[in-house]
């Protein structure tokens, strides 16, 4: 945050323009913010992994700061940092994937993706070991699906990557099922065949995600994106809609690159194969 601040000549953006209270978008980009254009066509391959290690502003830097210490500190004292430290640096690998994949015109930047893949692996961990749980495993759903939606929602402002929130969640589902996996004395055999099946195909379906992530990234293959709906889901001026005469609290338009057009035009077949393949068999075997 200090870097990005210094980079901005430690100016607070117009809150119109970035409602985080964090600097301009060039001082973000050259902090090393996601920009499609960048990673695709000049080979900044780097801002994949940098992306969620800057944040949008001080809100933006107290959200992430939250959630790591309400999830992550506990996770690292359960199970270690040796499981721990995977799940968030793949989630947000992955996550920063799946944003250039999906809204390579927009700007973004946040470690969100990376605690929600803390979230997502709770989930997996639930799905493992909720036999072993003492603790209510209901409010503990339920608290994950609160704070997940409360990431989701704040994603859509302007900077604070969505789709890099979503996907950081999926990777995480698919690790923590892999990886946090207990030793239960109970399980009969056959039950222990079927757990281990299952964290396998969890396993190969992260490896899948990560490889066709790369492959429709750095692939010329022609198709169609969804554009505009899913520039919508990332980031979404408010109040919503088009009455004239009303200011908004917040714009999209700085963090959106209306002049780049991406060559990343691919198809739906070879986007699902790679994709699906990775969801089908990680979460469709939970």
């Amino acid at each position: 945050m200090v870097w990005t601040f210094s980079n901005g000549e430690w100016k607070v953006e117009n809150i119109h323009v970035n409602p985080m209270l964090g600097p301009s978008v060039e001082a973000l980009i050259d902090s090393g913010a996601k920009r499609g254009d960048l990673i695709i066509q000049d080979g900044e391959g780097w801002r994949l992994v940098s992306a969620y290690w800057i944040h949008a502003g001080l809100i933006h830097l107290f959200l992430a700061i939250f959630g790591l210490i309400a999830f992550g500190w506990g996770m690292e004292k359960e199970w270690g940092w040796m499981r721990v430290a995977p799940i968030y640096l793949i989630g947000g690998l992955f996550g920063e994937l799946l944003s250039t994949m999906i809204v390579p015109t927009t700007v973004g930047v946040g470690a969100l993706g990376a605690v929600l893949a803390l979230f997502g692996a709770e989930w997996g961990d639930i799905a493992q070991n909720h036999r072993l749980y003492q603790r209510s495993v209901i409010k503990q759903t339920i608290t994950l699906v609160l704070f997940m939606f409360m990431c989701m929602f704040v994603g859509l402002l302007p900077f604070i990557d969505n789709w890099a929130n979503v996907g950081g969640t999926a990777m995480g589902i698919l690790l923590g099922t892999a990886i946090l996996v207990r030793e239960d004395p109970a399980l009969s055999q056959a039950r222990k065949r079927i757990q281990n099946f299952v964290r396998m195909a969890a396993a190969i379906g992260a490896l899948a995600m990560v490889i066709a992530g790369f492959a429709v990234l750095y692939t010329n293959v022609h198709g169609e994106w969804c554009g505009e709906a899913c520039e919508a889901l990332d980031c979404q001026e408010f109040p919503v809609g088009n009455a004239t005469g009303i200011d908004k609290w917040w714009y999209c338009s700085d963090c959106r690159l209306y002049g780049f057009t991406s060559y990343l035009q691919v198809s739906a077949p070879f986007v699902g194969s790679g994709l699906g393949l990775g969801l089908v068999l990680g979460l469709g075997l939970c």
